[in-house]
């Protein structure tokens, strides 16, 4: 029984449609990606006209990337059974978790594709994985 897997994904959830011969199952990731938020203010160093304190702003992008690789992390293990791979999506999360299916060579040969796809219904999702995959 062959397993094709459609993932929709952004930084806020992955909808994973599972198709098997039988059946057809949707599952939802939600992230815990938090909100990039620009920050205001920082503090001033002493002397004058010196560098203003970016060292928090860095910490907080190092710590929403930490949190998008465990995001992307959770949504492979849930398609690790997978037969076949094709990833839809907006922006830039698609390509991320391509990246990350690339790095492990187990799975890396099942991403069949990845797409470029505006936000969809759950049921027009399901139906843009049958017509992709021809069930």
């Amino acid at each position: 029984m062959e397993t094709r897997i459609g993932i929709w994904i952004d930084r806020r959830k992955a909808v994973i449609v599972a198709l098997t011969d039988e059946e057809t199952s949707v599952h939802t990731i939600v992230s815990q990606v938090e909100r990039h938020t620009r920050l205001s203010g920082g503090s001033r160093s002493a002397t004058l006209y010196g560098p203003q304190d970016v060292a928090s702003e860095s910490r907080l992008e190092e710590r929403l990337q930490h949190q998008m690789r465990r995001y992307l992390q959770d949504v492979i293990e849930t398609v690790r059974h997978a037969d076949a791979i094709v990833i839809f999506g907006p922006g830039e999360a698609p390509q991320q978790l391509a990246k990350e299916i690339a790095q492990i060579k187990a799975l890396a040969p099942r991403l069949v594709a990845v797409e470029r796809s505006d936000k969809l219904t759950e049921r027009q999702f399901v139906a843009k994985v049958r017509q992709y995959f021809g069930t």
